[in-house]
């Protein structure tokens, strides 16, 4: 298969999984440095996110839907991954 051949079957490409994922990572480092943040990002991006999904945007405000999943989601993997003891203490 050719390294530049487009996959049709992959839900989520281009912009949208930038954003999903620098919201993840948003998300995971803001818990880590205040947990506080974490928790501010992730209600943030859980209501932009359902507001955003059930009104079925699309353009920027769709990835900007796509970007406060990332966060939601991003700041529920850091809780549960500190609930473990995965993730370092970070000092502020």
């Amino acid at each position: 298969m050719s390294p530049v051949s487009y996959d049709t079957k992959s839900a989520v490409q281009g912009p949208a999984a930038t954003l999903t994922m620098l919201g993840l990572a948003v998300g995971i480092f803001a818990s880590m440095y205040r947990p506080l943040y974490g928790i501010v990002a992730g209600v943030a991006g859980a209501v932009v996110a359902g507001i955003l999904f059930i009104s079925k945007a699309k353009g920027p405000l769709g990835l900007l839907g796509r970007l406060g999943l990332g966060l939601a989601v991003g700041a529920a993997v850091a809780y549960g991954l500190d609930a473990l003891g995965v993730l370092p203490k970070v000092a502020p």
